[in-house]
């Protein structure tokens, strides 16, 4: 990571935004749904500073963590700095590669509370922009599925990716003030009766009392969702 400077805020191009979200999606439809959960627009709260993923991908092979860019021309990296090369001009546009990161370290760190789960960052400009360098994770967009298919070793048994799922579902519902208990679960988890606590993996249970999933292991975890 050491080619990563950040940048002063003022020197940044007012240019920056998202790849266009419907070719993006058709691309992900081509990933077969059972190996494959996508979380799309994730919002990530942190200290009240607030920041919308565009794709979390949950599999068996890693979480795949997705950045989207929608710049138009050429993209340049050197020297620590990223230009946006466009109608003559040169912008100094945000390093993208420092912004995801970041990203991933904050989702580690209030999100993911799992060691040992790859989670791989994957950049991505639009079709049409010429990447003028060549760094390993930062793609166009129509090159996204064999990126991701180029992962395929399993790493992640089925329990803890349902579990991974589920925590990232819940933590998004809740900020967003949605009552998770409200979705059916078998629908959520990749149409599966099972669910998982997000603390310690076990099999949740449906409390009819208390309207919320708790976790049967009430001594060292006693989770409710």
């Amino acid at each position: 990571m050491g080619f990563i400077t950040s940048l002063s805020k003022h020197s940044l191009s007012p240019i920056r935004g998202k790849l266009n979200e419907y070719p993006l999606s058709l691309f992900l439809r081509n990933l077969d749904k059972s190996d494959y959960s996508i979380l799309k627009d994730y919002n990530l709260d942190c200290n009240g500073n607030s920041s919308v993923i565009d794709y979390i991908i949950v599999s068996k092979y890693g979480i795949f963590f997705i950045n989207s860019k929608n710049l138009p021309g050429t993209i340049a990296h050197k020297d620590g700095k990223w230009v946006q090369k466009i109608n003559g001009s040169e912008n100094l546009i945000e390093n993208p590669v420092l912004e995801t990161y970041n990203l991933v370290n904050l989702l580690k760190k209030e999100v993911i509370a799992v060691k040992d789960i790859e989670i791989i960052p994957i950049i991505i400009f639009n079709a049409t922009s010429k990447l003028d360098f060549n760094l390993n994770g930062i793609i166009n967009s129509p090159e996204i599925i064999r990126k991701i298919k180029s992962y395929n070793i399993p790493k992640i048994t089925q329990k803890k990716r349902e579990s991974i799922y589920y925590s990232l579902l819940h933590s998004h519902n809740s900020k967003n003030g949605l009552n998770v208990v409200k979705y059916p679960v078998k629908k959520i988890i990749d149409e599966s009766n099972k669910h998982f606590c997000p603390k310690c993996g076990s099999k949740l249970k449906v409390s009819e009392i208390e309207k919320s999933f708790v976790c049967p292991n009430n001594k060292k975890c006693g989770s409710k969702l």
